[in-house]
């Protein structure tokens, strides 16, 4: 073990603390050399580079965890670009990662972001041909389409006269 006795001294050999970056363990004893009638003892130390686990998530959902990543590193995500449905109010665009990547110095998890734009519809108002278009607008959703001009008319004909009832809406 990390401790010897030596002339009735007991000597225990502690290894540094532990950092971010490194472990080190006591490794063994060895008599380095011999000085007149004193041997010299040394205590030897491993060290070793600590690993840590990356984890990349969608919401709640992991898409990747990547274990045994090096200290220092930088971690890379492998899966496909994470998404975000869009729902009839908002499109969602990945935007990158919460933190933001960087070098490893521990256990860490990664966020997907999305960036929020709201969903916007073009309205077209067409002439009673239903090809003549008279004029378009662009609104959000669940806002009302508000025709951008005059209300249009149609000339009268001896028989009949025409005035503008309202939009009818065709898909």
């Amino acid at each position: 073990g990390n401790t010897i006795t030596v002339n009735e001294q007991t000597v225990t050999a502690n290894a540094s603390p532990s950092t971010a970056q490194y472990t080190y363990t006591f490794t063994n004893w060895t008599a380095d050399a011999t000085v007149g009638n004193d041997t010299i003892i040394t205590a030897n130390f491993s060290r070793s580079v600590n690993f840590y686990t990356v984890t990349w998530k969608n919401g709640d959902t992991v898409l990747e965890t990547d274990e045994n990543v090096v200290y220092g590193t930088t971690p890379v995500y492998n899966g496909a670009q994470p998404t975000k449905e869009s729902d009839s109010e908002n499109i969602y665009t990945f935007s990158g990662w919460s933190p933001a990547i960087s070098s490893v110095t521990g256990d860490i998890t990664y966020v997907a972001q999305f960036t929020t734009t709201a969903n916007k519809h073009t309205v077209v108002f067409y002439d009673d041909d239903g090809v003549t278009e008279l004029g378009r607008v662009v609104v959000g959703h669940g806002e009302t389409a508000i025709y951008p001009n005059a209300l249009p008319t149609k000339e009268s004909t001896a028989e009949i006269t025409y005035t503008f009832e309202k939009w009818v809406t065709a898909k």
